[in-house]
C-alpha cells in the first residue's frame, strides 16, 4: 500500500550518483516508516532564479531514521546525480493518483467485502430460473393456460330443472311427466317439441306466460 504525509519536505544530506540506493535525507522523520509498503518521494532541482526544471521521483521501500532505502527513476522521472541539500518531498504523483482512480473504478470487490458486512447476510445470488415458487404462486400458475398450444375446459353448468330460475341454461326434458305449474310471478320457456303424457296437467297462472320455442 502507498503510504502518504502531509507537507513531508527535507534535503539531501550529501550528494549522490544515478545509480545508489540509499538515500540519506536531514530530516527523516517527516517522512512515514513504510515496513511492508511504501511511498513516494520527488527530488528537486532548481535554476538560478530558484524555479523548478529538473525531477525524479523515487520509490522509497525501507527507513532508518534519515536513510532511505530506494528504488530509482519511478513513473518515467530518470536518475540523476542530485547534489548536497537538494530539496527532497512526498508530493501527490500522476501515478498515485491513477492507481486511485482504477482502485476506484475496480468493480470486481478489491477488498474481498462479504454479504454479511454491509447487511446482506440473508440475501443469496439465486439466478430469477433458479428462485423457488411459493405454493400460492404456483396454484394460481397451474390455473393459466399455455400460451402454446393450450388446452381449455368446458365447466359443468350442471342440468336446470324446472324451478331452477337462476341456471344460465335451461335444460328441459321433451316429456312432461308431472303437473306443472307456471306461477303467476313467472314467464316460463320450453325448447319444443314437448310433449305432455297422459293425464298430467300444465297450469299457466294469470299474469304468466309459457313459451314454447
Amino acid at each position: 500500500m502507498q503510504l502518504f504525509s502531509n507537507n513531508a519536505s527535507t534535503t539531501l544530506n550529501g550528494v549522490i550518483n544515478n545509480v545508489v540506493t540509499s538515500i540519506v535525507v536531514a530530516n527523516g522523520a517527516v517522512f512515514p516508516s513504510p515496513g511492508t509498503d511504501y511511498f513516494l518521494l520527488t527530488i528537486i532541482g532548481l535554476d538560478v532564479n530558484g524555479i523548478e526544471n529538473a525531477w525524479e521521483i523515487v520509490k522509497v521501500t525501507a527507513r532508518s531514521t534519515n536513510t532511505l532505502t530506494v528504488v530509482r527513476g519511478q513513473e518515467g522521472t530518470a536518475a540523476a546525480s542530485w547534489p548536497h541539500a537538494a530539496t527532497i518531498q512526498l508530493r501527490m504523483t500522476a501515478g498515485a493518483e491513477n492507481a486511485t482512480e482504477a482502485h476506484k473504478n475496480n468493480t470486481s470487490n478489491p477488498h474481498n467485502v462479504t454479504a454479511s458486512q454491509v447487511g446482506l447476510g440473508a440475501v443469496n445470488n439465486t439466478s430469477d430460473a433458479n428462485k423457488p415458487v411459493s405454493s400460492a404462486q404456483q396454484t394460481a400458475l397451474d390455473l393459466k393456460a399455455n400460451l402454446v398450444s393450450p388446452s381449455f375446459t368446458t365447466p359443468n353448468l350442471g342440468a336446470a330443472t324446472a324451478d331452477s330460475i337462476d341456471a344460465p341454461i335451461y335444460l328441459n326434458p321433451r316429456e312432461i311427466t308431472a303437473d306443472f305449474t307456471v306461477g303467476s310471478a313467472y314467464n316460463a320457456a320450453s325448447v319444443g317439441p314437448i310433449t305432455i303424457s297422459d293425464g298430467v296437467t300444465v297450469t299457466v297462472a294469470d299474469n304468466a306466460t309459457w313459451s314454447i320455442h
